[in-house]
């Protein structure tokens, strides 16, 4: 993902400046001796490797195209990958073309997807996304019908450009040791994105490895896959691995694969038709709560319900420009959809929920002062406190997420994408149940499914 952010570097004749200097001739015959000795002490291993890494192998015919759906869609690379995730373990593969630089992924079943895609069936969900930015996403449901989603590229924003790989390392450059992957054996160094605090590791093979190298076009999934130097050098990223997750190539395969999406009906025309039966349907009921008289005597309870429909507002808005045929891509597409999917709006509404919910407690004393009442008074200033606690926390994300907005500008694709992760990492720790049990307050139910998104959306981030 955020290749889409990157400025686009034009090479036309360039020379890498690596910690040692310029890269010369000299230097790249010296990497090569050493990648051959690497590969004569382990006779199976780097098989073919000047075939797959050398100058002009994989990228020889690179040539970035446009998805065209109603033609079959080919890949000529199989990659079959191994994961642990928090402790879960799958497997699954992924496919490349490296002409046109296709790549499609799975989103279910990860162990059907190495079946391939010659003969979908229900539960299919396969996305194929490419080198300039558009997906299509062909879903399949237990019904049998066949529907795609198409998300077209961002307006004005640069696509190719190059990324400093760095070894952090340095004193691994001069060992014979590279960790070996795939069942080739290939030796690998882990390499970081430089400037990325949070990057993950990504464990490369390569014809040289130096401490610092530019890399682009990048082709794969998962962090895993091709990249290229500006010399024609192939580049491939056998594992990454970060602080809770590992994800490693057990195997390489050339492949005819193709797919047939012409007989796919376009989900868009569905998708705006359910949207609008759900905003209307939300609409009625905030109505009906607006005039049912059963109103809480508290503040909050009425912004609650002016900051309901002010989000069905902004929803309303982007599904007419959906239906009406506008591009969700373009900058005004952006601009009204950031607006409709705003998680600002999302913290608005836990925070005004929270303040509801101290007018509840505070009732609550109010009648164990004036009734007599046998509700637990120390249980009821424990939640209140944490109410509290939740609201400042919200607050301060609030203001964290707004300074996201001022930075970033118009780029709302940007704005969006780093609001998000950072959404689902903070929502994480705050408690909005305040749920008490023997005194002791309960685990965030939060918890678990925020970290499970905000660590998919980072690493989507991280995607080169």
């Amino acid at each position: 993902m955020k290749n889409l952010f990157i400025l686009f570097l034009t090479l036309l004749s360039c020379q890498f400046i690596f910690s040692q200097g310029t890269y010369t001739e000299a230097q790249r015959k010296k990497d090569k001796a050493k990648l051959d000795s690497i590969c004569r002490k382990s006779p199976n291993s780097c098989i073919y490797y000047s075939d797959v890494i050398g100058v002009n192998s994989v990228f020889r015919k690179f040539a970035p195209r446009n998805i065209n759906r109603t033609q079959k869609i080919c890949f000529n690379k199989k990659f079959e990958y191994i994961s642990t995730v928090d402790g879960k373990t799958n497997r699954g593969c992924f496919y490349i073309n490296t002409i046109t630089g296709y790549v499609a992924q799975f989103s279910t079943n990860d162990n059907n997807s190495c079946a391939g895609m010659n003969n979908p069936q229900p539960g299919f969900d396969m996305i194929i996304s490419s080198k300039i930015g558009e997906s299509f996403t062909f879903r399949i449901n237990n019904r049998g019908e066949k529907s795609f989603i198409a998300q077209m590229p961002i307006e004005n924003v640069p696509y190719g450009g190059a990324t400093n790989f760095v070894v952090k390392n340095v004193n691994s450059l001069l060992s014979d040791f590279r960790e070996p992957f795939t069942n080739q054996n290939l030796p690998t160094l882990p390499y970081f994105i430089d400037g990325i605090t949070t990057s993950s590791a990504k464990y490369l093979f390569g014809p040289y490895h130096a401490q610092r190298i530019p890399l682009k076009d990048y082709i794969g999934a998962f962090g895993l896959g091709y990249y290229t130097d500006g010399m024609g050098n192939t580049f491939i990223s056998l594992a990454v691995e970060s602080i809770d997750q590992f994800v490693k190539v057990l195997k390489i395969t050339d492949v005819t694969e193709c797919f047939d999406g012409s007989k796919f009906k376009d989900g868009m025309e569905e998708s705006v038709a359910i949207n609008e039966q759900s905003i209307s349907e939300r609409k009625k009921g905030l109505e009906n709560e607006t005039n049912s008289g059963n109103n809480k005597n508290c503040e909050a309870s009425k912004l609650l319900l002016q900051h309901e429909r002010q989000i069905l507002e902004y929803e309303s808005a982007y599904n007419s420009y959906l239906k009406g045929g506008g591009n969700p891509m373009s900058k005004e597409g952006l601009k009204i959809g950031a607006k409709a999917q705003d998680v600002i709006n999302q913290v608005i509404t836990h925070r005004l929920k929270s303040e509801e919910r101290i007018c509840d407690l505070e009732y609550s004393l109010w009648l164990i002062a004036n009734q007599n009442s046998s509700a637990n008074k120390i249980t009821i200033n424990q939640k209140m406190a944490c109410h509290k606690k939740a609201i400042d926390e919200l607050n301060n994300l609030k203001t964290e997420l707004s300074l996201i907005d001022t930075k970033a500008g118009t780029n709302y694709a940007k704005a969006g994408s780093e609001k998000n992760v950072l959404y689902f990492q903070k929502m994480r720790s705050i408690n909005l149940d305040c749920n008490f049990k023997k005194g002791q307050l309960q685990s965030n139910p939060m918890d678990k499914g925020a970290k499970e998104i905000g660590d998919l959306l980072k690493e989507m981030m991280k995607r080169k």
